[in-house]
């Protein structure tokens, strides 16, 4: 397999590991927990006699039930954040892109999120795959990188 066919056979496996994905679920997850969240006398008011136990005063449906859709939703964010950073992670080689996302060790990805450097915008180029160039809309050098990252939003890749 030449590298050309390689890199065909790599965007093909990103776009259908795309596709097979709902990116959005742990949002929307947390957006349903919200939800419930503040109907919660609604969404458990018929439920109450079967929740109840042993006669019990204490009002389970705003402490117990609550705490816990409470630290769901801060599960799915947290995973929601994870699987942002794993994917980042995973497009370092683009050859082994699905595996790599697929069968990351969570603790790579943890120690990826604590040294990732946000303020750096050289680092963030890099680590999203995108060559580094100063803003500067005049410089010829930022128009052709700027055309570049369109190319791989809308093709998958770099040009060079």
């Amino acid at each position: 397999m030449t590298e050309q066919e390689r890199l065909v056979a790599s965007v093909d496996q990103i776009k259908t590991f795309h596709f097979s994905q709902f990116i959005r679920w742990h949002l929307t997850a947390v957006k349903s927990i919200r939800k419930i969240l503040l109907n919660l006398d609604d969404f458990y008011g018929d439920l109450l006699p079967e929740l109840e136990y042993d006669n019990e005063e204490a009002d389970i449906v705003h402490s117990q039930i609550r705490n816990g859709w409470f630290y769901d939703a801060v599960a799915h964010a947290e995973q929601a954040i994870e699987d942002l950073f794993s994917v980042m992670m995973s497009f370092k080689e683009l050859a082994t892109f699905t595996k790599d996302v697929l069968f990351y060790r969570a603790g790579d990805a943890v120690r990826y999120i604590r040294e990732f450097n946000a303020e750096d915008l050289k680092y963030l180029s890099e680590e999203m795959g995108f060559s580094y160039c100063p803003i500067d809309e005049n410089d010829p050098e930022y128009v052709k990188w700027a055309d570049n990252i369109k190319h791989f939003i809308v093709i998958g890749y770099e040009t060079e």
